[in-house]
């Protein structure tokens, strides 16, 4: 299946979702940035004029047999059959939101060079890099909430009442294929069993410990970072980017690789539009 030896992985399905401009706007921002990898879009409904325009740019779009009856946890068992049938063609891969996500730079540039970092510790050169959205638990209701309904049947030993952990950013994982199939299906699985009414992001929150005490995972913080910016991070007053020459970059003036939930930021959302937003 492989040209390259990255692979760019996202989730689309539904009639309507095809209307939404933040989808055209990762596209477009994709294209334009990402030059060394393979992009693969994964769908249960896609319609096919949008499926002809997106093969035209040369994304490949492959049709899911997993009954998909809640994407924000069915999507991750998607993840891990396609590294399961193709992770083996690649060296590197980025899973990610497609709605509200555009790209600044190519974050397999910035990937590359941490590599080194996980090849002198790691076992077997597998890691996983995860980014915050730049906010504690304690500073978002809606985190709070997610939480608590995750928790409802995890038994007592293993409770985390701990507020001040920072918030993990769900829709964006890098890494190695293995190390990604793994993840994905730790995220489906742990999300499955759960009683409570909650999205990925709180699986992603209470693995957070187990995470931050692995060698094989790097957890980047948009305050200190530069590989993912969040737009409630921003909306939140918890990240304060710098805007310069129509990038945003954080105090360091290093600019963000991409930005999740552009939409949340008001001086900069038609800008966007204008650069990446569809054409045709």
């Amino acid at each position: 299946m492989s040209t390259n030896e990255n692979v760019v992985l996202t989730f689309a399905g539904g009639t309507e979702f095809f209307n939404n401009q933040g989808f055209w706007i990762y596209i477009n921002s994709l294209i334009e940035h990402v030059t060394n990898a393979d992009f693969v879009i994964l769908t249960h409904e896609m319609p096919d004029s949008v499926r002809s325009k997106l093969e035209s740019k040369n994304f490949k779009v492959e049709q899911v047999k997993a009954d998909v009856q809640f994407l924000y946890r069915d999507r991750h068992l998607c993840f891990y059959n396609f590294f399961n049938k193709h992770g083996r063609d690649y060296k590197r891969a980025m899973v990610t939101d497609c709605r509200d996500v555009v790209f600044q730079l190519n974050p397999f540039d910035w990937l590359e060079r941490t590599e080194k970092y996980f090849n002198s510790i790691t076992y077997q050169n597998h890691y996983v890099v995860l980014t915050y959205e730049g906010f504690a638990m304690k500073q978002s209701g809606f985190a709070c909430i997610e939480d608590f309904e995750f928790q409802r049947d995890v038994p007592r030993p293993f409770l985390k009442e701990d507020r001040e952990r920072w918030v993990i950013n769900g829709g964006i994982a890098l890494g190695t294929p293995q190390a990604l199939q793994s993840l994905h299906y730790l995220i489906w699985s742990l999300t499955l069993k759960s009683i409570g009414r909650c999205t990925d992001q709180a699986t992603f929150n209470w693995l957070s410990d187990y995470f931050s005490g692995n060698a094989s995972f790097l957890i980047d913080h948009p305050q200190a970072g530069n590989l993912c910016l969040t737009g409630e991070g921003v909306k939140e007053g918890c990240v304060e980017p710098i805007l310069m020459e129509g990038r945003l970059c954080n105090t360091f003036k290093q600019t963000y690789y991409m930005v999740h939930q552009w939409d949340r930021l008001d001086y900069l959302r038609e800008e966007i539009i204008a650069k990446y937003g569809d054409k045709n």
